[in-house]
Formats: C-alpha cells, sequence, structure tokens
C-alpha cells in the first residue's frame, strides 16, 4: 500500500501542468498567484485508505484517496481514467478570459498515470 501511495503522489506530482495561459506580465510574485499564503501552489493530501472495486483485471481492491488542491488562480489540466459528464463537471472563466469545463468540487476521479519499469545495468 506505501508503495501505491508514494507512486500515485510522485505521479501526480509529475503529472500535474499548472497552466499559466498566455500570461504576458511575468514579473507575478507568490502573492499574485496563490489564494491561501501559506500552502504551496499545487499540494495533495491523504483522504483514507480502504476496499474498492477493481477497474483492471488482477487488480488489488485496496485503494487509497488523495486530495489534489490548487491553491492557484490558474486552472490544472491532467489526464483521467474516464470522461466525466453531466454534474460532475462545471463551467469555469480562466484567467485569461477564456471559458472550460471543469470538475466540480468533492467529485473522484480515476487519474490516468503509468508507472515505467526502468532496467538496471550492473557492473
Amino acid at each position: 500500500m506505501c508503495k501505491a501511495l508514494c507512486s500515485v503522489i510522485l505521479l501526480c506530482g509529475f503529472a500535474l501542468v499548472v497552466s499559466a495561459g498566455q500570461q504576458q506580465n511575468l514579473d507575478l510574485t507568490k502573492a499574485d498567484v496563490v489564494r491561501a499564503k501559506d500552502k504551496p501552489t499545487v499540494y495533495v493530501s491523504f483522504e483514507r485508505a480502504g476496499e474498492r472495486k477493481p477497474i483492471y483485471a488482477r487488480e488489488s481492491n485496496q485503494g487509497i484517496w488523495l486530495r489534489m488542491h490548487n491553491n492557484t488562480r490558474w486552472a490544472i489540466s491532467f489526464s483521467t481514467e474516464s470522461l466525466y459528464i453531466g454534474p460532475k463537471i462545471t463551467p469555469l472563466r480562466l484567467s485569461d478570459g477564456r471559458g472550460a469545463l471543469g470538475l466540480r468540487d468533492d467529485v473522484e476521479i480515476s487519474p490516468w498515470y503509468e508507472v515505467e519499469a526502468v532496467r538496471s545495468h550492473e557492473s
């Protein structure tokens, strides 16, 4: 379980992209970007661990739930296992004025991620 938690946290960290759009002013300070000044711009917190319905064959029925926090004024984009439509989405206005569809707060998703096997070389 610890290995899975570490993998998901690392993958979420690498997969998250904070997109600033077409920002013209690059002289932004942290105060211009973050909502809560005592928190990082994007961070993940542990919610719970427990049983879940496996998505793929040979997959464990144990899972972890993590909460991603966006503490910026910008949107975050990441890939998910499935398409989320209907009551799970909400219209958003991006910082550059464009409209977009986003997930509502507290929606559970299955993020798309890959674990790549690394071959080690022995000398």
